[in-house]
């Protein structure tokens, strides 16, 4: 009986063990974390940081660098099947609208200077995943 009863506790400590180690990790979101970006305009090439984060609701996100002031927050930041789009004001450029593709690590598309009613290419590759 006590060999029975040790055999049951032994079956029951590693069901239990099991079990605490299968928690199902979900996936982190492809765009959370840091990215590094570059916008090709007539003067110059822009650069900077984008950071996004993983909400329940979507994706947040800032932007710093050359063009915003200090550290701006993203506007109707949005991800489906790879493809990214965002907004952001500028004291100098007024509203901007990003349009990219994202494959793995970089990104490529166009920002959309509204005021000025131009499209500039812009790029980037993560930095840091969060």
């Amino acid at each position: 009986m006590r060999a029975h009863v040790s055999f049951f506790l032994l079956t029951l400590l590693f069901i239990t063990a099991g079990c605490a180690g299968s928690r199902s990790a979900v996936a982190p979101h492809p765009m959370e974390g840091e990215w590094s970006y570059e916008v090709h305009a007539d003067d110059g090439v822009y650069e900077g940081v984008l950071a996004f984060t993983a909400m329940e609701d979507g994706l947040t996100g800032t932007i710093t660098g050359e063009g915003t002031e200090g550290v701006t927050e993203l506007m109707d930041v949005a991800y489906d099947d790879a493809r990214l789009s965002f907004e952001f004001e500028s004291n100098e450029y007024g509203l901007l609208v990003a349009d990219v593709n994202v494959a793995g690590d970089t990104f490529s598309g166009d920002l959309n200077v509204a005021s000025y009613g131009t499209v500039v290419p812009m790029n980037g590759a993560r930095i840091s995943e969060d």
